[in-house]
């Protein structure tokens, strides 16, 4: 590591506030009523619930989507045994990937023993917390004892990553390099070096695919594991020796067709692939330094399919390929553990995946990379969005299939589609404010033009994200899809003569209309008087039905009429506030409004005084978006083109 790279990596972890990682609330907790909802007396409807029928901890807390990433701190990383203190950033990185690809809370838990009996109590005592158990950075070979204790003992997945993480992405990696070039998996000779935790999970699981167990040969720091080598103890190796004369790598490169390597930088020589096998597979997974840097193996051997584990080379072989979806399929459905029939699924939907052309989304975060199934894309890159809905519903049914999961997933095409909503990050509040909202939640753009609305990946308007949620208005069912906000994309003329907001000839623009979801949702409505007739309809067939408290901006009396028809709270905000009732005050989330009708600023500072929680101020064509928010002193301005574009 560069002195550049460590100096930065310290100033992003402490900056602007220690760790990668928090906790926020998923419910709203403004009000007396919200508090005795949150805890007494309210919280003891849903520890009754419990008690009377466990399982529903699932449905009435957070366990069914909490991880605990736990470690002894005993083999991090390349630092070795640094202690569990020491190791907590690396968790706190884990819980962060956990989050990010597939939309999992997870607490990271650092524990100060080394005795493996005692680690299994600890953890084992955990139960009741989480919905699944991560195992991080534990050394060999205590981890497969610890492991294995545990999922004797646990009602719920416990998954050691360093061994399974890597088994199922090496074997998916190996899978396309075969097809690629046209060898069997019965039939190919593989050899290792290194021979730790994960060194002989990737070897069990591609036994279960089919390579065949004489077929291999492993190394370790004492050379090739044969029988009889003296003080060969470990059990899990004596289980994998052969009966060879070879003693060292360098003997048995010869003809092999796999090198698989999860052991130390530059132990792979170039003699030593000169003969191996026509096409060879090499895997030089060894950070951050490979076994043999790949254009120094393409130079000796230019059929070679190369990959390691580095994000500078093609192929990366990286652990958060898998487990994010792994535990997202398994938390899902319940699953009591993680079996053999679901690390499968995710091996072969995970190569798979591959074989797809890749999304423009992934071609920008890749540029200077081939994305197309080949020597030099055996396997996806980790910012693929596609990974989430394609490998957890496979493993969400092997679960099922096996008989190991707690409750069902009836329409699969469903689950895809809600799963898309945890692609992005989490809808949150606007750009200062600490509030942020239910993982789960969706904005929905309500759209009459389907092709323009599938060019719009991901509207960014400072901390705010839209999902991949598209659907005609006309066939919206609101009650059903149960969004927190709504962007309405309809044709408005005179909005903006901007090109970044104007994608065809005719003009069209976003308006936003926020809710919060609960039994009376909020809407706040921006309105544009020319061209009312799209807003009267929009108004009767989306916001008429939930009886929302509704503000508007708009001094034109028609649409003010109408409003107040859907609902007796309708109130015009450009008007004088102070005549506002004091219960329809406190149930206002969020106004957007337009300086050509608001009168003044002061109007939104009375409306903060009068307990608004946050605000944007929409500007005309040609101005700018003013943001106000109730946590900060000032006010900012954002330029509109920086926020939205197309």
């Amino acid at each position: 590591m560069t002195k550049d790279i460590f100096e930065k990596a310290l100033h992003y972890h402490r900056f602007p506030r220690p760790g990668k990682i928090s906790i926020s609330p998923t419910k709203s907790l403004n009000k007396k009523q919200d508090l005795s909802l949150a805890y007494s007396p309210g919280v003891a409807a849903a520890c009754e619930a419990i008690a009377q029928s466990p399982l529903t901890a699932m449905d009435y807390t957070t366990r069914g989507n909490l991880v605990a990433v736990i470690s002894n701190g005993t083999a991090v990383l390349g630092l070795g045994n640094i202690g569990p203190l020491a190791s907590k950033p690396v968790m706190e990185g884990k819980a962060v990937l956990f989050k990010k690809f597939a939309g999992l809370d997870v607490f990271d838990i650092e524990i100060q023993e080394n005795d493996p009996q005692k680690l299994v109590d600890i953890i084992a005592s955990l139960e009741p917390t989480f919905g699944g158990i991560n195992l991080e950075d534990i050394k060999a070979p205590e981890c497969f004892f610890i492991e294995h204790a545990l999922q004797k003992r646990m009602g719920i997945p416990v998954f050691h990553d360093d061994q399974h993480g890597t088994s199922i992405v090496v074997a998916a990696a190996i899978l396309n390099s075969l097809k690629l070039v046209n060898k069997r998996i019965e039939d190919v000779r593989l050899i290792t070096s290194g021979a730790g935790a994960a060194a002989i999970a990737c070897i069990e699981l591609l036994i279960k695919l089919g390579m065949r167990k004489e077929n291999m040969i492993l190394t370790d720091l004492e050379g090739v594991i044969y029988h009889g080598r003296p003080n060969l103890n470990d059990p899990t190796k004596l289980n994998f020796a052969v009966e060879t004369q070879a003693r060292t790598l360098r003997d048995i490169t010869q003809d092999a067709d796999i090198f698989l390597g999860l052991s130390a930088g530059n132990v792979l020589k170039e003699d030593m692939i000169v003969g191996m096998a026509p096409n060879p597979i090499i895997l030089a997974l060894a950070n951050p330094t490979p076994e043999i840097l790949p254009e120094i193996a393409h130079q000796i051997r230019p059929d070679a399919i190369i990959a390691t584990g580095r994000s500078d080379y093609p192929n990366q072989i990286n652990n958060v390929l898998c487990f994010p979806f792994i535990f997202r399929g398994a938390l899902d459905v319940g699953a009591t553990g993680i079996n053999d029939e679901m690390k499968l699924a995710c091996v072969h939907a995970l190569a798979e995946l591959a074989h797809q052309p890749a999304p423009a989304q992934v071609h920008e975060a890749y540029p200077d990379e081939s994305l197309l199934f080949g020597s030099d894309y055996i396997i996806p890159k980790p910012f693929d969005p596609r990974l989430l809905t394609h490998l957890a519903p496979p493993v969400a049914v092997a679960a099922m299939n096996s008989g190991i999961a707690t409750k069902s997933i009836e329409d699969i095409q469903l689950y895809k589609n809600t799963l898309i909503q945890l692609i992005n990050p989490e809808i949150g509040a606007f750009a200062r404010s600490n509030q942020t909202h239910q993982t789960g939640n969706q904005i929905i753009l309500i759209s009459d033009d389907q092709a323009l609305a599938n060019q719009i990946n991901d509207i960014d308007l400072s901390t705010l994200k839209c999902t991949h949620s598209y659907y005609d208005h006309d066939a919206l069912d609101l009650h059903k899809a149960n969004p927190n906000a709504i962007l309405a994309y309809h044709p408005l003329e005179n909005i903006s003569k901007d090109a970044s907001i104007i994608p065809a000839p005719n003009q069209r623009t976003f308006e936003m209309h926020f809710f919060e979801c609960n039994n009376q949702p909020r809407f706040i409505v921006v309105a544009n008087p020319n061209n009312l007739d799209g807003w009267m309809d929009f108004i009767h067939k989306v916001i008429a039905p939930f009886d929302p408290s509704v503000v508007t901006c708009t001094q034109n009396a028609q649409l003010l009429k109408n409003l107040k028809n859907c609902n007796s709270n309708a109130i015009n905000a450009s008007l004088p506030l102070n005549s506002v009732d004091a219960p329809f005050q406190s149930s206002i989330t969020l106004l957007v409004t337009s300086s050509e009708e608001a009168e003044t600023f002061s109007n939104m500072i009375t409306l903060f005084e009068l307990g608004l929680r946050k605000a944007i101020f929409l500007a005309t064509p040609g101005e700018k978006w003013l943001l106000l928010s109730k946590n900060v002193t000032s006010t900012e301005i954002f330029d509109i083109t920086s926020l939205i574009t197309i």
